[in-house]
């Protein structure tokens, strides 16, 4: 998947995190990506979490129907909201929650 041309974005995106080129001072605070379901456990979502994991960020994975944010779309997505800060550190790589989390 990391040679599929429609990963050309993504691939500059995890090009500029792990570029010393891009001082800590000027990443963003969060991160928030969106995918198709199979994006999960693919090369290229190997690669951004382990470009986010080297820049500070930590993150949580979901598997969510846009429907469970009342979105009229019942399609299932892949989503990572990464922040830069170890809040959460404790979360395994393989963790990926289905349903939405309350307020931390």
């Amino acid at each position: 998947d990391d040679a599929d041309p429609r990963s050309a974005g993504l691939a500059h995106l995890i090009a500029m995190l792990t570029s010393d080129a891009m001082p800590d001072e000027t990443l963003p605070r969060w991160v928030l990506l969106e995918n198709v379901k199979g994006f999960n456990g693919s090369k290229m979502h190997e690669r951004f979490r382990a470009a986010l994991a080297s820049r500070g960020f930590s993150f949580r994975q979901f598997l969510l129907s846009p429907a469970q944010c009342r979105v009229p779309n019942n399609r299932m997505r892949f989503y990572l909201l990464a922040e830069r800060s170890r809040r959460w550190a404790h979360v395994t790589l393989s963790e990926v929650a289905t349903s939405m989390p309350s307020r931390e």
